[in-house]
């Protein structure tokens, strides 16, 4: 299914009694406790559980309707060049519903990777051979 509002999601919400070991931060997978609410609520913060709420309205929103924004702020997705925009979530800490989305250019986060690939595309890397 197609809809303006579903862009690659960058997560940015970490807790400490979520991490695998010190500094982890974000990897595959580790929203799916707060999206499922399944996470230890007795080590969790109180942002924690707000987070955890906030993310399932998001996600709820989303499902009852693919071509509304699911959250305040929430940009629609504009796809290609020059200016897709990207959802960053609860990333500085900001986790209620009115703040918890961060509008940001996709430049701001694809840039270093889209360097990387045009400069190992333009010395004759061929991912055919890999």
């Amino acid at each position: 299914m197609s809809s303006p509002y579903h862009p690659p999601i960058p997560l940015g919400a970490v807790f400490a009694d979520l991490q695998k070991f010190p500094g982890a931060g974000a990897w595959h997978s580790s929203e799916l406790g707060p999206l499922f609410g399944t996470f230890n609520r007795s080590t969790a913060t109180p942002a924690e559980v707000t987070w955890s709420s906030t993310f399932q309205t998001a996600i709820a929103n989303f499902v009852k309707d693919p071509d509304t924004s699911p959250a305040l702020h929430w940009p629609k997705y504009v796809p290609g060049p020059p200016a897709q925009t990207f959802a960053k979530l609860a990333y500085n800490g900001n986790v209620d519903p009115d703040n918890f989305v961060d509008p940001v250019p996709s430049d701001s986060l694809d840039g270093p990777c889209n360097a990387l690939w045009n400069q190992l595309l333009e010395n004759g890397l061929n991912l055919m051979e890999l």
